[in-house]
């Protein structure tokens, strides 16, 4: 693909705020999804 990857230690309460506003493509965590942040995700559309 000749990308390379650029990892960035993020705040656990930064991460789906960053992905939502462009900040990041991608997340690479261990991370439960909540009612919460399922509902949050599922109303902009990501999932």
């Amino acid at each position: 693909m000749g990308m390379e990857a650029n990892l960035v230690k993020t705040d656990w309460d930064d991460i789906i705020p960053a992905l939502l506003e462009g900040k990041c493509a991608a997340i690479v965590a261990s991370m439960s999804i909540t009612k919460s942040a399922s509902r949050l995700l599922i109303s902009r559309e990501i999932l």
